[in-house]
């Protein structure tokens, strides 16, 4: 296991083991803070397109921001 700030750069070795390697990513926000979804598709320095759609969910509390897409399972 590690934990990374999200401006580190960080890397592997490839994987050339056959094995599955696989990694699990959580990101978390104040409730005061607003994600806008309508940022998806933007260009990084190199002009490389990269998804930044991201489905919210609420840990705890309330969106005190009001401005957020939080996701809400149907029952």
């Amino acid at each position: 296991m590690s934990f990374h700030h999200p401006m580190l750069v960080h890397g592997a070795e490839p994987n050339t083991s056959g094995q599955r390697r696989g990694g699990l990513v959580y990101r978390y926000m104040p409730t005061t803070s607003h994600w806008d979804q309508k940022q998806r598709g933007r260009m990084d320095i190199q002009g490389i397109a990269y998804n930044l759609i991201r489905q919210l969910h609420l840990v705890r509390g309330i969106d005190i921001c009001g401005m957020n897409d939080i996701y809400r399972p149907t029952v």
